[in-house]
């Protein structure tokens, strides 16, 4: 995901910064007198790093069909040229999985989140009854977040007919602070459990194989894969 400068101030009592719902981080106007926020339209999903010269903004952005650039937006006539991209290789869209955002129930009434990339690629179809095996994701931190950006190493798998769930387990940014503070704690539990709930989520609305489920993650989300295998039987490998 983006870090780096989230906001640049406009003029006395206006910002432009970069806000984040349901995994997509936008810009937006915001009236510091009257906390007013009007989001500033772009194709981006993921924005970061935003900087200000006169009336140009400069800032990283990406979607799930396009990779990260750097780009400038004129915020007067709302043109957006790229500076820079971060990779230049064309793919064609009959390959590209594009994320679906989905909210859970899971353990203590709860909800959590996590995007689900479905198998794509045109040149296959599975058979109508099956249901595609699925790799469940964690990202590090553990109180960082999954992005919506392409990335080939998703599409790899999901052209080959995985499906892939990125979870942003209860502590993960972008929901609120109470939705981050649910981790304070109890790291290696209510991960571990948004992680099995949002895999059993999955299988019964049709959209994963049972008996085909993987899980994988590095740095933090690497702590969570071993819990999940060594204290429940969800997952058939990691």
């Amino acid at each position: 995901s983006f870090g780096a400068q989230t906001y640049v101030i406009l003029k006395p009592g206006e910002i432009i910064c970069v806000y984040s719902e349901q995994n997509r981080r936008q810009l937006a106007h915001l009236d510091v007198n009257t906390g007013t926020l009007a989001p500033v339209d772009t194709p981006f999903t993921d924005i970061g790093s935003i900087s200000l010269s006169g009336q140009i903004l400069t800032f990283t952005g990406a979607s799930p069909t396009g990779f990260a650039a750097i780009v400038n937006l004129n915020l007067q006539d709302g043109s957006i040229t790229p500076v820079k991209r971060s990779c230049e290789v064309s793919l064609d869209s009959g390959y590209l999985s594009v994320p679906e955002a989905i909210e859970f129930p899971t353990a203590d009434g709860d909800v959590a989140h996590g995007l689900y990339y479905p198998p794509a690629n045109k040149d296959f179809a599975a058979p109508t009854a099956e249901r595609p095996p699925l790799i469940v994701i964690l990202h590090g931190g553990p109180t960082g977040s999954t992005d919506t950006t392409l990335s080939l190493a998703r599409q790899f798998w999901t052209s080959r007919g995985f499906a892939l769930f990125d979870v942003n387990y209860r502590g993960s940014t972008g929901y609120g602070r109470e939705y981050r503070n649910k981790l304070n704690g109890r790291w290696g539990i209510v991960d571990v459990e948004d992680t099995v709930h949002g895999a059993r989520f999955l299988v019964e609305k049709g959209l994963a194989d049972p008996a085909r489920l993987a899980i994988r993650g590095g740095s933090a989300g690497g702590y969570t894969v071993l819990a999940a295998l060594t204290f429940t039987d969800t997952f058939r490998a990691g």
